[in-house]
């Protein structure tokens, strides 16, 4: 788990979102769900301590933390913020493939999630993948 360590000051989450963070993760332990924390790279921070208060959640609530901020994170995916950014504050498409793909292979290696692609239940899933990657590559022409 990588953090910001040399920020001490934090600043707090918002009341309202930590209490649907809260009911968030009462609910997901509830159901057994493990809650995986994602801080996706912002270009303009408001305030750099918001990192900082993330980070304390996190170690308050036990959870895992992916901070897609630091360096290391974004060597590891090949993120350009020439190409990967739509704006100072959200990545696009092209971003978004190479976060999703990291992401993805963390989950894929950290929990034992079924393979439920060739599953029939499941089969809108095939489906809507489908018609984003159409919408993705129709919208990079």
């Amino acid at each position: 788990m990588l953090k910001h360590t040399s920020l001490t000051k934090t600043s707090g989450i918002k009341e309202i979102s930590r209490l649907y963070y809260e009911k968030i993760i009462q609910l997901c332990r509830e159901k057994d769900i493990e809650v995986l924390l994602v801080s996706m790279p912002r270009l303009e921070r408001s305030d750099d301590y918001e990192y900082n208060a993330v980070s304390r959640f996190s170690d308050e609530y036990g959870l895992t933390l992916i901070d897609y901020n630091l360096p290391e994170f974004m060597d590891v995916v090949g993120f350009d913020p020439m190409t990967d950014m739509t704006d100072k504050n959200h990545v696009n498409s092209f971003g978004a493939e190479k976060f999703s793909r990291n992401l993805g292979d963390y989950i894929s290696t950290q929990f034992n999630l079924a393979d439920k692609r060739e599953d029939p239940k499941y089969s809108q899933w095939n489906i809507d993948a489908e018609q984003l990657r159409q919408l993705i590559k129709d919208n990079r022409k």
